[in-house]
């Protein structure tokens, strides 16, 4: 069985474990992904030790793990990297395997354009609102 574990930093705000969860129910019902689960790796759980200890107690042979993480930095260069190894160790009748950060992509860009567009459509919206033309 298939695992997918999307790993964000983590917070404090429980926002953000929200905001992850919601991403992941769009990943199951837009691409019918069955085993999606989220951990963090910094702050807040589950951390990836515990969502691996899940996986192997429902007997995943393959887990794939997608760093939420917008650039690369020492959490993607060194220390996610290096948590996975550990963990790997433990687990050796699962294949565990770091998928690439969010990274640069086109998508991204035209992400970055909506929120710019957004702003410029808020600003319209209130500069023009109060007109009694309107």
């Amino acid at each position: 069985m298939k695992r997918i574990i999307l790993m964000g930093h983590g917070s404090r705000s429980s926002e953000t474990k929200q905001e992850l969860e919601r991403i992941v129910d769009r990943l199951k019902s837009k691409y019918h992904y069955s085993h999606v689960d989220i951990c963090f790796f910094s702050i807040g759980s589950p951390t990836l030790p515990e969502i691996l200890q899940k996986c192997a107690a429902e007997n995943a042979t393959e887990v794939i793990v997608i760093p939420f993480f917008l650039l690369m930095g020492m959490h993607i260069r060194v220390d996610i990297p290096k948590l996975i190894k550990e963990e790997s160790h433990k687990y050796p009748s699962m294949t565990i395997t770091c998928g690439h950060h969010m990274g640069f992509d086109e998508l991204i860009v035209d992400l970055i354009n909506k929120r710019i567009q957004d702003i410029n459509l808020t600003r319209f919206r209130h500069l023009y609102s109060a007109s009694p033309l309107i």
